[in-house]
């Protein structure tokens, strides 16, 4: 199959750390949450409500224009 030693290696190693979910090819998506540590849970999911925070600013910035211009039109 044309695979390096090495390459065999980290697969064995993360699949005897995490099972199935450490073989999953996570370019570009990140870990998987069922390998993630503690501390890294943390971190994504004070992301995920940073981020849930900016679209509902965003959401609201949107809907206070869109009410000025209502009302101007008035």
């Amino acid at each position: 199959y044309d695979v390096s030693y090495g390459q065999l290696y980290q697969w064995v190693q993360k699949y005897k750390s995490h099972g199935r979910d450490g073989l999953q090819d996570g370019r570009g998506k990140g870990k998987p949450k069922s390998i993630l540590t503690p501390e890294e849970q943390r971190e994504a999911e004070i992301q995920e409500l940073k981020d849930r925070n900016k679209i509902l600013e965003m959401e609201n910035k949107v809907l206070k224009k869109y009410q000025e211009i209502e009302r101007e039109m008035i």
